[in-house]
């Protein structure tokens, strides 16, 4: 009796907290209604986030939607500056892989500022020169939003119709956008280079050391090659960022858990063409946050692993160019370190040195590796 008791008070008690709990959550859903989100989530116009606004404004998104409309509707209705990637954006400047390069084996997908040619000059005189290595065709293109500078519009258009290497997409060219920013890369590699088999995807500030990373592809087994995505790891639980005055601000709206799962460093990282239709194709099911998060969340919900191959250098911005070029092994065994490419650098990763010289009389030196 005693027992049937005790068991009849337990069940009043769940029964109490469910109550409680639906009436709470009831309490929250109206007053967020009547409240609408807070001041500090980014409002959308035209496709492109603004600066935060007290009141949520009307959103206008232009292009058709990717996913099915009513679907789209309900998104931009709820929450538009989370969703605003679902829709298709115009390119102001654009081109297809075609003839001999229509089927390149390493597809770089430069992400660039559009106000920094000269970081994008000397990138083509010195990584982006690569045109192929061990018979291993590479292809070099160049990513850029829209400005409201029209000195910087047209420069960029006449940059392009120098060199033929940029991509320009019409949307608001910012560090708020730069996961939009890669998406819109990948829907490009997707929609206007298919027979690619590898994409590099990286900034303009970054060394790159193209005959490292083609060496690397022809030496992985069949089994990594469908659904590669090779980077830095980072395996630790980082925690996102809360002040809304950081760069790297993420809003409970944008990425509600307290930690962040593993992940691969944004600045450089290595995909298939495979793998990056996955990603492709998974983002319009999942709202936008920060980038190298955002890519790795993706990934782990669709059985993509995530590779740490090692050579990926983050040197701090108190380490000299003269350390760095002292460790020649370090250079000539890397995929790609997170400072803008020098005439200097360019000169060991091509030059006549090899990196088994190198390495054999390697002068270590104090540096910072971003990460573990």
């Amino acid at each position: 009796m005693v027992l049937r008791m005790k068991s009849f008070f337990k069940m009043i008690l769940l029964f109490s907290w469910g109550f409680f709990a639906l009436l709470v959550m009831l309490t929250y859903q109206n007053r967020a209604r009547s409240q609408g989100p807070s001041h500090r989530i980014h409002t959308v116009k035209n496709g492109t986030q603004m600066k935060p606004q007290t009141h949520h404004a009307s959103v206008g998104l232009k292009g058709s939607c990717l996913v099915e409309e009513d679907v789209c509707l309900l998104r931009e209705r709820n929450a538009s500056y989370l969703w605003y990637h679902i829709r298709t954006f115009e390119y102001a400047i654009n081109k297809q892989c075609e003839g001999k390069e229509k089927s390149p084996y390493l597809l770089v997908l430069v992400i660039s500022d559009p106000r920094d040619p000269k970081t994008r000059s000397m990138y083509r005189q010195t990584c982006g020169s690569v045109k192929a290595h061990m018979g291993k065709s590479i292809k070099t293109m160049f990513f850029v939003g829209k400005t409201n500078d029209s000195l910087v519009e047209n420069a960029i258009i006449k940059e392009s119709e120098q060199y033929g290497d940029i991509i320009k997409i019409d949307f608001e060219d910012s560090y708020k956008n730069y996961t939009l920013k890669t998406l819109l890369a990948f829907r490009w590699a997707v929609d206007y280079c298919p027979g690619a088999e590898f994409v590099f995807r990286c900034g303009h500030d970054v060394i790159t050391n193209m005959r490292e990373i083609v060496g690397y592809l022809t030496r992985l087994p069949p089994s990594m090659r469908a659904t590669l995505f090779s980077g830095f790891l980072f395996t630790r639980p980082g925690r996102p960022h809360r002040d809304p005055n950081s760069k790297f601000y993420q809003s409970h709206e944008q990425y509600g858990p307290s930690t962040y799962p593993p992940f691969i460093s944004g600045f450089a990282s290595i995909f298939s063409l495979g793998a990056i239709k996955i990603l492709n194709s998974a983002s319009l099911n999942q709202h936008l946050f920060i980038e190298d998060v955002y890519l790795a969340s993706l990934a782990h919900k669709h059985g993509i692993k995530l590779i740490n191959t090692g050579r990926y250098f983050w040197f701090m911005p108190d380490i000299k160019y003269e350390d760095i070029l002292r460790n020649k092994c370090g250079l000539l065994q890397s995929f790609a370190i997170h400072r803008p490419p020098t005439l200097a650098v360019w000169k060991i990763l091509n030059g006549n040195l090899t990196k088994e010289k190198a390495c054999k009389s390697s002068i270590h030196y104090k540096s910072t590796k971003k990460g573990q």
